[in-house]
C-alpha cells in the first residue's frame, strides 16, 4: 500500500473518530441539560418524593400506603448537597417475600419481609444536588387477591409501603459506631470507648473549613503511641499514657465523606496480664470525641 493511500485512509479513520466523539458529546451534553431541567421542574413544584412504575394508588387505613405489584422506583429529588437517612414501614402480601433495595446502582440494604411490619432506617447517605433512583427489587412474584382469598381485589400486590421519608441531617455528621471499637462505656460519668489496635471514624460534612477534633485519650496499662491518618493522611502523632491527656487536631475538610484513622499498633487482653476478668483486646480509651468548626 502506497503512503498516499495510507495517508488516505488514516485521515478517513480520524474523521469517523472525531464524528463520533462529537456525536457522543452531544449525546451526554442533551442528556445532562435534560435530567437537569427536569431537576429543577421537580423543585419548582416542590416534589421531592415521586413513586414512579408499579405502585398502586395511594390508600389509607389507620395508616398511609402503597401496594408494590412488582419491581418498583421511587425518584429522590435532591435541590441541594445533602446527608439524609431514609426510613420506611414495610411488610409483603400473603407470602415472605427478599427485597434488594438500591440507590442508583449500590445496594443499601436487602430485606426479608413477611405479613408483620418492618420498619427500616438507612445508614446516612451523602447526596449531591440532582436526582436519585431507589429501585426496590423483589423476589416473588405478586398476587392477585381475588384469587387468594376471593375478594373483589383483582390488583396484583407483593409488598407494602407506608410511612416514607427522607430525614435531612445535619452538616457535619460524626458516627463512631464502626469496626475498631468496643461499646460504650462510662469513665467517670463521662461516656468513652475503648479501641482495639485501630478504630475508624467516619465524618461527613457539606461545606469545606477548617475543624478541630477534641477528645481526652488514655491508655491501657502500657504507654503507646497514637497516628491519626485523615483520608489517608497522617496529621497527628502522640504518646498516650495511663495518665491521659487532652488531644486537639486541626483539619482542612472539603464537603464529603471523610475517614479518620486512630493507629496504634497493637492491643492487650486484661485477662492474660492478670489485671482483670476483661478479655476485649484494649489499647487506648478515648473520651466522646468533639468535632467543631473554627
Amino acid at each position: 500500500m502506497s503512503k498516499k493511500v495510507l495517508s488516505k485512509y488514516l485521515s478517513i479513520i480520524f474523521v469517523a473518530i472525531l464524528v463520533i466523539a462529537i456525536v457522543y458529546g452531544i449525546f451526554v451534553w442533551t442528556r445532562q441539560k435534560s435530567s437537569e431541567d427536569e431537576l429543577s421542574e421537580y423543585i419548582k413544584k416542590k416534589e421531592f418524593i415521586i413513586f414512579d412504575e408499579n405502585f398502586h394508588v395511594e390508600e389509607k387505613a389507620n395508616i398511609t400506603y402503597r401496594w408494590l405489584s412488582k419491581n418498583a422506583t421511587i425518584t429522590l429529588v435532591v435541590p441541594y448537597d445533602q446527608v439524609v437517612k431514609l426510613e420506611f414501614i414495610s411488610w409483603s402480601y400473603n407470602i415472605p417475600r427478599d427485597v434488594k433495595i438500591y440507590l442508583n446502582d449500590y445496594m443499601l440494604t436487602e430485606l426479608n419481609l413477611t405479613k408483620n411490619r418492618t420498619n427500616y432506617i438507612s445508614p446516612f447517605v451523602y447526596l449531591k444536588k440532582g436526582l436519585y433512583k431507589l429501585k426496590f427489587l423483589i423476589s416473588e412474584d405478586c398476587r392477585v387477591p381475588a384469587l387468594v382469598e376471593g375478594t373483589e381485589d383483582t390488583r396484583c400486590l407483593s409488598i407494602g409501603l407506608s410511612e416514607f421519608k427522607k430525614l435531612e441531617v445535619d452538616n457535619l455528621l460524626v458516627d463512631i459506631d464502626t469496626p475498631g471499637w468496643h461499646g460504650p462505656e462510662s469513665y467517670y460519668g463521662k461516656p468513652i470507648r475503648w479501641m482495639k489496635e485501630k478504630g475508624i471514624i467516619k465524618l461527613i460534612n457539606l461545606e469545606k473549613g477548617s475543624f478541630n477534633l477534641e477528645f481526652f485519650a488514655f491508655s491501657f496499662y502500657f504507654d503507646r503511641e497514637l497516628k491519626v491518618y485523615v483520608d489517608e493522611n497522617l496529621v497527628h502523632t502522640s504518646k498516650i499514657t495511663p495518665d491521659g491527656s487532652d488531644k486537639k487536631i486541626k483539619m482542612s475538610l472539603n464537603p464529603g465523606l471523610h475517614i479518620i484513622n486512630f493507629d496504634v499498633g497493637s492491643c492487650d487482653y486484661p485477662s492474660r496480664l492478670g489485671v482483670s476478668a476483661d478479655q476485649r483486646c484494649l489499647s487506648i480509651a478515648i473520651v466522646k470525641p468533639i468535632i467543631y468548626r473554627f
